[in-house]
């Protein structure tokens, strides 16, 4: 009798735990999912230091050259590009607005090639910030990637750099006015990726 008083004890301790744990992350889940990444201000005016692509999906690239051709900033970061990509090559792959050539120098241009997932990105990204003292700048990602992106920004840049978000929606090679809701599933998908970024960030913190 007491071993099944102990056993029904413990199983009972450990289903309070598990609710407790389910309910931390759905907690940590909608905090994760309510913000909203501030967005480059419409004013025709209004310019930063550099514009940063996350490399990796459809549009991104194109978008960041539009910004910069409209005279956003002066530089255009490529963060994550494929390691066997020259700087002619990415300059072959953008289009011109109509009427317009090309016109970007090489000043203009940085190119990072070693990172390969978004933590690493955020990191090398930091990286170049300081190193070219930018105080401003625009990420340019998807819809889906941008609250991780987003989170870990808030957790790596240093606090005084001024960061907008541009967003591109999945398969897509034009910027969104209003983004059309994430499923769900998906949006789990990052928030783990998310979760998976912090333990990796904390073990570069303690090694």
């Amino acid at each position: 009798m007491k071993k099944k008083q102990t056993l029904a004890l413990a199983m009972i301790v450990m289903a309070f735990m598990i609710l407790l744990v389910a309910d931390l992350l759905l907690w940590f889940f909608l905090g994760y999912s309510r913000v909203s990444p501030p967005r480059l201000p419409a004013n025709a005016h209004h310019k930063v230091d550099a514009i940063a692509v996350l490399a990796g999906g459809s549009g991104r690239l194109q978008q960041g050259y539009d910004l910069l051709n409209r005279n956003k900033a002066h530089h255009l970061l490529i963060i994550g590009a494929n390691p066997r990509s020259r700087s002619r090559d990415i300059l072959t792959s953008f289009s011109p607005a109509p009427g317009r050539q090309i016109s970007l120098q090489p000043d203009q241009l940085i190119i990072e090639n070693r990172s390969h997932n978004t933590l690493t990105n955020i990191l090398a990204l930091r990286d170049l910030c300081r190193q070219h003292h930018f105080h401003s700048l625009v990420i340019v990602t998807s819809t889906f990637h941008v609250k991780r992106a987003y989170h870990l920004c808030q957790k790596i840049l240093p606090p005084h750099l001024k960061v907008y978000y541009q967003t591109i929606p999945p398969k897509s090679g034009t910027s969104n006015g209003a983004d059309k809701p994430v499923p769900a599933t998906l949006r789990m998908k990052e928030f783990i990726k998310y979760l998976n970024a912090l333990l990796q960030l904390a073990g570069k913190c303690h090694s």
